[in-house]
Parts: structure tokens; C-alpha cells; sequence
């Protein structure tokens, strides 16, 4: 090979160097979870979709860290969605009593009428805290899963061994831990169901005697 030639190689590959050291890096793509890292790193609650149940649950420590959903199950706590209900307004529910005392002074049997004013209304309990019962109600699944279903009601001294746990529970939370370790669910939750399961031991045991006396 000639002086030339050996020179015009030289140039080439400097000419083709430079190029490569000219194009820019590629840009990575932009992490779209990007927004709600940064949420739960300064302390906020994520959120994901059930899908099957159709609820927005706050996500276990565990999937935050994977992130296995698409980006748009997961949100930020406390903005609103479409697909979960609000709760009641005050005013909604103010003239909704007010419907049901008009229909007591109307007569049971106009068209329309509907004699449940004082009554219970489950549905403000349901609809308003649907969140919470649905985190009550998993862990009325993990339970039944580790356990036995209904086996709870069978548990010697149940309303003092519930109310020992509905508090271990709490403890847990005031000392910091959010996530019981071997559930993965709010230690909130875990008190709830406790405080619910002693709450319906102690009802099943009252007689009509107990209910004469209050």
C-alpha cells in the first residue's frame, strides 16, 4: 500500500471517528412511573385499581417497589376517578332524610311511600367507606385462606383474643409499621376486622333480656 493510500485510509477512519463521537447518546425513554415514585418517596399513599372488584385499594409496600400494573391503575390517594363513586355530599344526604320524614306524615299508602325514616341506613356505611370494608374484607380472605372460613366464630374466649389482637395491631401502627409483615395488608385493616369480629361475638351473645335492659 502507498504513502497515498495509507493516508487517505488515515483520513477516512477520522472522518468516520468524528461522526461517531458527533451523533448523540440516545435519549432513554422517560420513566413513566416517574410521577408517582416521586409521590410515594415523599410520603404519599399509591394507589391501584382492582379490576375485579372495581375499587381503588392502596398498594402493598411489595408493589410499589415492582410497579407490575400499567401506569394508569396506579394513582396518587386522594385524586378522584370516574370509576369510584363519591361519597354523599352533606346536602345529599340532608335531602334524603328530609324525603323520608315527608313520607311518614303522608300516609303508608300513598303511591311513592316509603316508611323507613329512623331506619338504619347501610348504604352511607357501604358507599362511604367502601375503601376501608374492601381492605377489611381482604383480610377476611388472607384469614380464611391461613385459617379456615367462618372458623373465627369457633375460637375459645374469641371476644378477648380478638380484642388482644385488634390491639397488637394497633400498636404496630402507632410504632410506625403501616404493612403487617406476613399479610402484606394495613395493619389498619387488620385492627378493623378484629375490632368487627369481637363487635359481632358480643352481639351474638346478647339475649332479649340484655336488650330490655339498656
Amino acid at each position: 500500500m502507498g504513502t497515498a493510500d495509507l493516508n487517505q485510509e488515515r483520513r477516512d477512519a477520522a472522518v468516520a471517528l468524528a461522526a461517531i463521537l458527533a451523533t448523540p447518546a440516545p435519549v432513554p425513554d422517560a420513566d413513566p412511573y416517574a410521577e408517582l415514585k416521586a409521590a410515594f418517596e415523599a410520603g404519599k399513599t399509591i394507589e391501584y385499581f382492582d379490576q375485579h372488584k372495581g375499587v381503588w385499594n392502596k398498594s402493598r409496600a411489595t408493589d410499589i417497589f415492582r410497579w407490575t400494573m400499567p401506569v394508569e391503575k396506579y394513582r396518587i390517594a386522594g385524586e378522584l376517578d370516574a370509576e369510584q363513586p363519591a361519597t354523599p355530599t352533606a346536602d345529599a344526604i340532608a335531602s334524603l332524610a328530609e324525603a323520608c320524614a315527608s313520607d311518614s306524615e303522608t300516609g303508608q299508602h300513598a303511591p311513592g311511600v316509603k316508611l323507613d325514616h329512623g331506619k338504619s341506613r347501610a348504604g352511607m356505611v357501604l358507599g362511604g367507606f367502601a375503601r376501608a370494608l374492601t381492605a377489611v374484607s381482604d383480610v377476611g380472605t388472607f384469614g380464611a385462606k391461613k385459617y379456615t372460613p367462618h372458623g373465627w366464630r369457633s375460637v375459645p374466649h374469641g371476644v378477648e383474643r380478638y380484642t388482644d389482637a385488634m390491639m397488637r395491631h394497633q400498636l404496630a401502627e402507632a410504632a410506625g409499621e403501616q404493612f403487617d409483615a406476613e399479610s402484606g395488608l394495613p395493619h389498619a385493616a387488620h385492627a378493623a376486622w378484629n375490632a368487627l369480629a369481637r363487635l359481632e361475638l358480643l352481639l351474638s351473645q346478647r339475649t332479649p333480656f340484655d336488650d330490655e335492659a339498656v
